[in-house]
């Protein structure tokens, strides 16, 4: 074989070797571009959920939570609750939804419904599991339908507490007042 004919098979072993990686970097450029498409519609998705908790002022009381926490409207929502709630939970019959349909959930909109005392659902004997199950539309199309438990059984021995107490208010208002007087005698 020539020195020509060398050069040559040398050359053309480089030229596959440099298409192979250039089609191997192409492939890993559309999978990264893929991964950032699918990174930007998971984050502007909305995100909506239920739950059933204490209230925020008044522990004693369990309220059903609807939520949409994501940057975009959530349309089409649909929750089913598994088993339904129990009927003994409606004293004013305004419980929240067992099997609902909103049409729409702007960002940030919470929707509450009372269920009554925590101490009195957490003592009935009546189911305390219940699967959710969500689904809705973002801007990106169908969201995918997401099901989890709420266990009410962890609350069961639950210290019934809201956030804040009147000593708090008291202290905050005695340091209020220091302030107000500390102010006060550098004006004078």
């Amino acid at each position: 074989m020539s020195a020509e004919a060398t050069i040559a098979v040398v050359a053309a072993i480089i030229a596959l070797s440099s298409m192979v990686a250039a089609f191997w970097q192409a492939g890993s450029a559309r999978r990264q571009t893929n991964l950032q498409q699918q990174m930007i519609e998971n984050a502007a998705q909305p995100y909506v959920w239920v739950d059933i908790r204490p209230d925020d002022r008044d522990a004693a009381f369990f309220h059903l939570i609807l939520k949409n926490e994501g940057p975009t409207v959530a349309e089409n929502v649909h929750v089913v609750i598994d088993p339904p709630l129990p009927e003994s939970w409606r004293p004013s019959g305004s419980v929240g939804p067992r099997e609902s349909d909103f049409a729409s959930l702007p960002p940030g909109r919470t929707m509450i419904w009372n269920l009554g005392l925590a101490s009195d659902i957490v003592a009935t004997e009546t189911e305390r599991q219940f699967d959710v199950t969500i689904t809705a539309t973002g801007p990106y199309g169908p969201l995918v339908p997401h099901t989890y438990r709420l266990d009410l059984t962890r609350y069961i021995g639950h210290a019934q507490r809201a956030p804040g107490t009147l000593s708090g208010v008291a202290k905050a208002i005695g340091d209020l007042t220091k302030q107000v007087e500390k102010s006060s005698a550098g004006r004078t």
